[in-house]
């Protein structure tokens, strides 16, 4: 990395530590930011748009990549201009990239089915997490960083205490009926006062499952099932399930935690045969009201 740009980049990497931002997100703007640097060596003053065009050129896969490594960088140049590193942000000549709507990815009935059964015969870590997964929509890290003392089974009052992207918290209702509620009773009975996380790391109970171990346990459910979907896919499969068995869009969106109505639009489909319904009963209710039908 330049030496001219790394102490401004350690900087904004700090600032953006103490705003509580996700250590995924921090991730990826040292990802990009180490990127460009090996494009462009002087100091920041220099940068100008014929660098950030021939940088934004330079990254491949999908617009939506290039429109991140825009937003990323387009970030921390406004931060140098507010603390005056910079007279203008070059960047703002720039017309911003545009990115795809991607359709929601649930996955289809009849291999979601499938890898439903493979859950409820796995082992009781597997069958908790992946449960949890399925029924709440829950983002994989969020589960994973689950401890004992943000679990709240108070009868009438079940719900887990979630720590989302840049920090967030939100509750996440475990009502009657789910099969999570059940297995997470069963696991709270056995509950050892030594370990903090829900689902610990295996010889270290002082830390969570990683991310890598939890995919590989997922991979060994996609290779029993003979499927292969990403992990996040569950999430999108809660939300279309919900949203097809009539809850709200905006109750979806509370339970995923998203800052947007829009976002959860991507993530739950409505089936065409729900559609028609919805339709029906419309059509319906409108005659019903012209011939005055109480």
């Amino acid at each position: 990395m330049s030496h001219l740009l790394l102490p401004l980049i350690q900087e904004f990497l700090a600032d953006l530590v103490n705003c509580g931002l996700a250590k995924s997100t921090i991730s990826d703007y040292r990802c990009t930011l180490h990127n460009f640097t090996r494009l462009f060596c002087g100091p920041v003053s220099e940068i100008n748009a014929g660098i950030l065009r021939r940088y934004l050129a330079s990254v491949g896969g999908s617009p939506n990549n290039r429109a991140r490594h825009f937003s990323n960088l387009k970030n921390f140049l406004n931060w140098c201009y507010r603390f005056e590193y910079i007279t203008v942000n070059p960047i703002c000549k720039l017309e911003t990239p545009r990115c795809h709507a991607y359709p929601p990815r649930p996955i289809p009935t009849a291999h979601l089915e499938l890898i439903a059964d493979a859950i409820k015969q796995a082992e009781p870590r597997v069958r908790l997490l992946f449960t949890l997964l399925l029924e709440t929509g829950m983002r994989i890290r969020e589960t994973l960083s689950i401890r004992f003392n943000d679990i709240d089974l108070s009868p009438g009052e079940e719900k887990i205490i979630v720590r989302g992207k840049g920090d967030r918290l939100r509750a996440i209702p475990l009502v009657p009926g789910l099969l999570s509620l059940e297995l997470l009773r069963e696991k709270v009975n056995k509950y050892d006062p030594d370990q903090i996380y829900l689902f610990p790391q295996p010889g270290d109970v002082s830390q969570p499952l990683s991310y890598k171990d939890a995919g590989i346990l997922w991979r060994q459910l996609q290779k029993q099932t003979g499927t292969r979907y990403r992990i996040h896919q569950l999430r999108h499969s809660c939300a279309t399930h919900l949203l097809n068995s009539g809850v709200s869009i905006e109750a979806i969106q509370k339970l995923l935690g998203h800052k947007k109505l829009s976002t959860t639009c991507r993530y739950a489909q409505l089936e065409h045969s729900v559609l028609r319904r919805e339709m029906a009963c419309h059509l319906r209710r409108q005659k019903e009201g012209e011939a005055g039908v109480p």
